[in-house]
């Protein structure tokens, strides 16, 4: 690959924080790779303090595998927000992979069962789903959300209700739980933002403009 100055300059400031801007195919993870590899045989940082986080598991598997074959270690963290925050739940909460709710859907179609005004099941589910989301993704308050599944916000806060109440009572999570409870771990328990932060002193993350606002308060409190 020829020099480019650019790409040079990102690798080598390593100290403070660091936007790139890059379009499609400009060379991106690749760079992001070398300085990774920089901040480790250039700047002797232990490589177990670096943490590179992706927003897909393939994405993090695949600069995993690619930064292994070029540079031949494995102790750098690629982790989608998710997987961090799986892993802040299993250290500082003792959750386990048997916690996560594995068919949210299903709850939902059960709940429905005695709501006969509703006609399209699938498609009400598929948006409830996506308002609890943003609810919660956003830090919004309950009260003064409007979902977009229905015009009816009790029949909203009824399910929501009782979707939440469902998974307090047998110890569950779902995948914005996920988020939302590693970042209330952050803040409320001293020791796990210091073990985080002694951990990981320097963050990379990757489509940082696709982050919400759970993510970003999350990667900003860390």
């Amino acid at each position: 690959m020829l020099e480019n100055k650019a790409q040079e300059e990102v690798i080598k400031t390593i100290d403070g924080q660091l936007i790139v801007v890059a379009c499609p195919g400009s060379g991106k993870t690749t760079t992001l790779l070398r300085r990774i590899n920089h901040m480790v045989s250039g700047c002797g940082i232990s490589p177990e303090n670096i943490l590179m986080v992706t927003f897909t598991n393939a994405a993090a598997k695949e600069m995993k595998e690619r930064y292994r074959k070029q540079y031949g270690s494995d102790e750098v963290t690629f982790s989608t927000i998710h997987s961090l925050c799986l892993a802040i739940l299993k250290k500082f909460r003792g959750l386990s992979n048997d916690s996560i709710l594995s068919d949210q859907q299903a709850y939902f179609y059960d709940a429905l069962q005695k709501h006969k005004e509703i006609n399209d099941r699938t498609d009400f589910v598929k948006m409830v789903t996506t308002d609890i989301s943003v609810l919660k993704n956003n830090q919004l308050q309950l009260d003064g959300f409007k979902p977009k599944c229905c015009d009816d916000k009790h029949l909203f806060d009824e399910i929501y209700q009782g979707y939440e109440e469902y998974k307090r009572q047998y110890g569950l999570i779902d995948f914005d739980d996920m988020l939302t409870e590693a970042y209330h771990e952050m803040q409320d328990n001293p020791e796990c933002l210091k073990w985080l932060r002694e951990r990981y002193q320097y963050i990379q993350v990757d489509e940082y403009q696709d982050t919400n606002y759970i993510q970003r308060n999350i990667i900003y409190l860390l």
